[in-house]
């Protein structure tokens, strides 16, 4: 019993000779029929070879393919299972009963062992007849010599090179850039009931910018409050029946200062007279704030408590400048007169009606070295405006929390929020809740673009422009944009191109597959 049967057309002798000087030298023993003994049938001989082969090769060839004699023997390999297809040239039009099988390309193939398919060929001949000659040249009886290096097989190696590493390129590449987080611009437009920020730049800040009006003004923490009073023009306003009689030069304009203690709680509350007809509390508005700055540096903090919105000034020494509306009207708590004023009255607040002299309708306040507190309050028809008090305001930092009696302080944000990107406008706005709301506190320098209070809600609303440059503390999310979404919302040729590139490379690696 042989290893191989060899089928071929005499055309193609020398080939099939080389072909069995190979496999012989590999240790296989092959047939081909040049061994027709002298005298023998050559049919009942070559049917005799066939039956005792293990495997079948069939040489390929343009005069092959019309040789009956060689697809009768490839038939008969073909049912056994046991044929090994090899192609000599490329014009053989193979037939089309072994069209389906996988056919070994020796088209440029001259005797040695250098042809890419000839692993293959090795390999599974060495499957057919039980593993001898698999070890290379001499792996079979008289053997010594080394199998050459394996190629890789062609079909193996263009879905390596066109479909599997550019995919794996581009899904690891993508995972990397979505993953990948960079600093971002964003913008929230929230409510809150208190605010902490930290002014930053090089000029003054202006608060209440254009001057808004208030039925109510309340200083506090003030060093002097100033105003020239028109001769008489102080008196005091009893809860009922005639003023009470009060020592003030009633023959010329006199300056009157109104001197806090940093040690007391000195108060000074602004309301409006309306004309000697309406109640205070029913005024519209009363007195407008004037010039306010704050100065970089300096720590606000904005908050209601009891219907009134106070501005907390820390860290500098302010000046505020109040316009009358109206006659005005005001009551102090713990302060100095100077010149003195004499009242028939030993309570403590008392209420003052001003008239001040003509014009000098601006009354002055100075604030304590280190703390200024201004609270106001709006009724009537000018309460459905919101009040304007910071635009374009830079900040070191800010923080939207509220003290409560545990000395703890969770969040003042009230309702639903928005996220926005201002580098990436066609990136979707993140709807956030108070328990999502990034803590603002980690975010840095920004920029409040508007800052508001509305009167009817009692709720300050903030337009706040900051930068994530890191990842946020624990219990927090992460909105930073990565590398991928840059790419995706603001270079989306680029992102076409390479995923251009890797179809294209998919298509050439199919095509070759098929071609092969």
């Amino acid at each position: 019993m042989t290893d191989i049967f060899i089928s071929y057309a005499r055309e193609d002798r020398e080939q099939a000779q080389k072909l069995a000087a190979v496999l012989e030298a590999r240790g296989w023993t092959v047939w081909w029929d040049r061994n027709i003994p002298i005298g023998k049938p050559f049919d009942t001989v070559i049917a005799d070879a066939l039956a005792a082969a293990k495997c079948v090769i069939v040489l390929w060839s343009k005069d092959s393919v019309a040789s009956h004699w060689v697809t009768t023997e490839a038939a008969e390999g073909r049912e056994r299972g046991a044929l090994v297809p090899l192609r000599l040239d490329r014009e053989a039009t193979i037939p089309l009963e072994f069209k389906r099988l996988q056919t070994a390309d020796l088209t440029d193939w001259f005797g040695g062992n250098d042809a890419p398919d000839l692993p293959d060929v090795f390999e599974r001949i060495a499957a057919l007849t039980g593993g001898r000659g698999a070890n290379g040249g001499g792996g079979g009886p008289g053997g010594g010599g080394v199998q050459p290096p394996r190629r890789p097989n062609p079909r193996v190696r263009s879905i390596l090179l066109f479909i599997v590493v550019p995919t794996l390129a581009v899904v690891l590449g993508a995972a990397g850039l979505m993953a990948w987080k960079v600093p971002t611009e964003v913008q929230w437009s929230f409510q809150a009931q208190r605010l902490e920020m930290r002014l930053a730049g090089t000029a003054d800040v202006p608060l209440f910018d254009p001057s808004p009006g208030f039925s109510r003004v309340i200083v506090e923490l003030f060093a002097e409050v100033d105003m020239l009073v028109r001769p008489g023009g102080l008196e005091t306003v009893p809860k009922a029946g005639e003023p009470l009689p009060i020592s003030f030069p009633a023959d010329r304009a006199l300056p009157l200062r109104i001197q806090g203690s940093e040690a007391s709680s000195s108060k000074i509350t602004f309301g409006g007279h309306a004309g000697n007809t309406a109640p205070p509390s029913k005024a519209d508005i009363a007195v407008r704030v004037g010039d306010l700055k704050a100065k970089p540096g300096a720590k606000l903090a904005v908050y209601g408590t009891d219907g009134v919105a106070w501005l907390h000034l820390v860290d500098q020494t302010a000046t505020l400048s109040l316009l009358q509306e109206s006659p005005l009207e005001f009551n102090t708590q713990a302060v100095a007169f100077d010149p003195p004023v004499q009242i028939a009255t030993a309570a403590e607040t008392t209420r003052f009606r001003a008239y001040l002299a003509d014009g000098a309708s601006i009354v002055s306040a100075k604030s304590l070295p280190a703390s200024f507190k201004l609270g106001f309050v709006i009724r009537g028809s000018a309460a459905h405006e919101g009040v304007k008090i910071l635009e374009n305001a830079p900040v070191k930092t800010m923080a939207a929390r509220r003290d409560t009696e545990d000395g703890s302080a969770p969040s003042s944000i009230v309702g639903p929020a928005t996220l926005t990107y201002v580098d990436e406008p066609a990136v979707t706005a993140v709807k956030l809740t108070e328990t999502s709301m990034p803590d603002l506190a980690s975010v840095g320098a920004g920029l409040v673009s508007l800052l508001t209070f509305d009167p009817k809600s009692g709720v300050f609303s903030v337009e706040f422009k900051g930068r994530l440059d890191g990842p946020p503390p624990a219990g927090f999310a992460d909105y930073r944009l990565s590398v991928f979404d840059r790419f995706r919302y603001g270079r989306k040729m680029l992102l076409l191109v390479s995923v251009g590139a890797w179809v294209a490379s998919v298509l050439v690696g199919l095509y070759k597959l098929v071609s092969s």
